[in-house]
Parts: structure tokens; sequence; C-alpha cells
């Protein structure tokens, strides 16, 4: 008989896949929690604590701390409480039913979809401010390509990433590369890969959070500038879907 080997390789993968839920063992505690007409406290409790994790890697895949005001732990407590809260709302509406979503599709869905909303909420509530509309209107008169205008980019990084030490080393690698390459901005994530020694992924999540939190800079020069295919697609399209 011909056994087909697993290799370790699959097998941690498999492992880490499924390993901070378990959709099977979810499913089962909620049609008890059905069954008795979500009331059972306790049982909520232990089907929430489920919920922990996967919302916790949802706000780190598409790095939703970063666009919240303060951009800290309490940035990110924030935004887990109001993805737990929505999703408890949620549980009386379970469908067991073959064929139903999985949990963990539907409540990936839910954590995602209330999140940007808050998240949008805030944002709108933001510009109606008198601060922020002042700070548009100092922001146009900054669209220049001046040396000035790449100094106030470094210092708004600097002042932005101040809490993240890898990020802050791209900050730095930046502006070596804008002082010695006369076309800094052809192969942006490359140059910064080669120039601050960070994985590519790091340079992916760098840029990708200047480009979500783009308003937020007076000066921000990688707008005023055209890139090769590569890199003004990363910067431009959206990637959190």
């Amino acid at each position: 008989m011909t056994q087909t080997k697993v290799s370790v390789k699959d097998q941690s993968m498999a492992k880490k896949k499924n390993m901070y839920f378990d959709n099977e063992a979810v499913e089962r505690l909620m049609d008890k929690y059905v069954e008795r007409g979500c009331v059972d406290v306790h049982l909520r409790d232990e089907i929430m604590s489920h919920a922990t994790e996967l919302i916790r890697q949802i706000i780190r895949a598409h790095n939703f701390e970063y666009i919240t005001p303060g951009r800290d732990q309490s940035s990110f407590n924030e935004l887990f409480q109001v993805a737990w809260m929505q999703i408890e709302k949620t549980l009386y509406k379970y469908d067991s039913t073959p064929g139903s979503s999985k949990l963990f599709n539907m409540w990936s869905q839910i954590a995602k979809t209330r999140i940007l909303a808050y998240l949008k909420k805030e944002k709108r509530d933001k510009k109606n401010m008198p601060s922020y509309r002042d700070y548009m209107v100092r922001r146009q008169k900054t669209k220049s390509r001046s040396i000035e205008d790449f100094e106030v980019f470094l210092e708004e990084l600097r002042q932005f990433f101040q809490y993240d030490e890898e990020l802050l080393e791209i900050v730095e690698a930046m502006k070596s590369l804008w002082l010695k390459d006369d076309k800094p901005y052809d192969a942006l994530r490359t140059k910064l890969k080669n120039e601050s020694g960070k994985d590519i992924v790091v340079i992916n999540q760098f840029l990708k959070i200047v480009r979500l939190y783009r308003d937020e800079f007076s000066a921000n020069i990688l707008e005023l500038h055209s890139f090769d295919n590569e890199d003004e697609g990363y910067f431009y399209s959206d990637h959190d879907e």
C-alpha cells in the first residue's frame, strides 16, 4: 500500500492556517447557543473568546490601527472593541443551514465592514472641524517640488512614525535616496529596500501606510511625481480588499 507523505512544511502551513480559529468547533457552540434561545451568557462569552484573535488579525492585515487618530495601542483597542461588539450583536443571526457561510468568513466580513464604517465616520467628523479646514487650506499652498517641501515631508514622516523604529529607518533611507539619486521615484520600492536593508514586506507596509494616510501630510511629495508601473500601481490602487 502506497502512503502519501505530507511534508513538514505542509503540516506547518495547515496548522498555522487553523491555529487561532476552529470553524467547526465554533459552529458547534453556535448551534447550542441558538438552540437555547441566544440567552446563555456563559456560552456567549465562550463563543466570543474565539473571535478575539480573528479580530486582531483583521486589524493587522489591513493596517487599520494606523488610520485611527493616535495610531497607538489605544487606537488598536478601540477598533478591536468596535468589531467585537458588532460580532456579538449578530450572533442571533447565525444560520446553521448546510451551505451557509462559514463563521470565519462571516465574522471576518462583519469585523472589516464595521471598522471601515467607523473609520469613515471618524474621518467625516474630522473634516467638519475648523482646524481641519484650516489645515487643508495650508496644504494647498505646499504643492511644489522644492527642497523645502521635501524637508517638510521628511519631518512629518518622522513625527508620524515616531513610535516605530523600523519604519523610521525607512524614512532616513528615503532621505539618503533623494539626495544621491537623480531619479529616486523609478523603482521606488526596490531602491528603498536596497537603501534601508529592510524586507520588501516592510517596505510595502511603509508605502501602504503613507498612501492610506496621505491627507495627513501637508507636503506629500510622493503624490507629485510619476512612478514606474509597478510602484504607481501599488501606491495608488486599493490593496485593502
